[in-house]
């Protein structure tokens, strides 16, 4: 298989890169930066002016980003995204195409905490009678394994606080 332009070769690798609204004019632009080769910030400018009135939010500032307002549309577009960034656009193409293989690549965004083992975590359970209220007790005892001997299946009910005090049971109900 041969790929014949840099667009092919990330749709190739590329998961969703945008978000629901305006993904498929997002996804043209970008096509659109990597075929064309542009690497400067100001031919993508010129880019965004061809499909409709581009004004820059933020301007003058670290976080500046164009906002594209199409000629038919009654709001603009913001275009916040990290390939439409002055970074990125600076990039040459090839570098483009790699980060963009690398960010979507599968990988997770942040590692987790480790889970504590079960024999460690805290266990609740309610204790009272049916003359008086449930009181929750809390512990961080060892919690025995499921397939002790020791171990009791769980009693729920479903009564309110009112009949669990008269001492009525689901049974009677």
């Amino acid at each position: 298989m041969t790929l014949t332009n840099a667009s092919e070769m990330i749709a190739r690798y590329k998961g969703d890169l945008f978000d629901k609204p305006h993904r498929d004019l997002k996804q043209r632009l970008l096509d659109a930066v990597l075929d064309q080769e542009i690497e400067r910030y100001d031919d993508f400018l010129a880019l965004l002016a061809e499909h409709g009135q581009v004004r820059m939010r933020n301007a003058g500032s670290a976080d500046a980003y164009p906002n594209l307002k199409l000629a038919d549309a009654l709001k603009g577009i913001n275009l916040k995204d990290h390939v439409f960034s002055r970074e990125f656009v600076a990039l040459p193409t090839p570098e483009k195409l790699a980060k963009l293989a690398a960010d979507t690549a599968p990988q997770y965004e942040a590692a987790g905490a480790v889970r504590p083992p079960r024999s460690t975590r805290l266990r609740i359970s309610f204790t009272g009678t049916t003359s008086a209220p449930a009181k929750p007790s809390i512990s961080t005892a060892a919690t025995p394994s499921p397939t002790s001997a020791t171990s009791r299946p769980h009693r729920r009910t479903n009564c309110s606080p009112s009949r669990r005090s008269s001492g009525t049971s689901i049974a009677n109900l």
